[in-house]
């Protein structure tokens, strides 16, 4: 009788084994939980980081809120600055 149920015990424990392990080493998400645009904004070290790991893995990221916002949050770093009263100011023509 143990005989009979030995490979059925076998495959369930290399199953969960398997599963665990692919759960454990899951990439496909970027951080714990999902970061609007203004958050990564006001933490634009950790929207560069984000943003990165997304360039890094576009076949697999590239639709992951995540990813969405902190290159948004990047990209309006890059267009109007870090915010600063004078990063708004038009260049002086002489």
């Amino acid at each position: 009788m143990l005989m009979n149920k030995l490979p059925f015990t076998t495959a369930l424990v290399a199953a969960l084994f398997i599963s665990a392990h692919a759960h454990a080493n899951d990439d496909s998400q970027v951080a714990d939980r999902i970061y609007t645009v203004k958050k990564f904004a006001d933490n634009i070290e950790f929207a560069k980081e984000v943003d990165d790991k997304c360039r890094n893995n576009p076949g697999e990221l590239r639709d992951d809120p995540n990813c969405i916002n902190a290159r948004e949050a990047v990209a309006r770093d890059r267009l109007i600055g870090s915010g600063d009263e004078d990063s708004f100011k038009a260049p002086r023509i002489n």
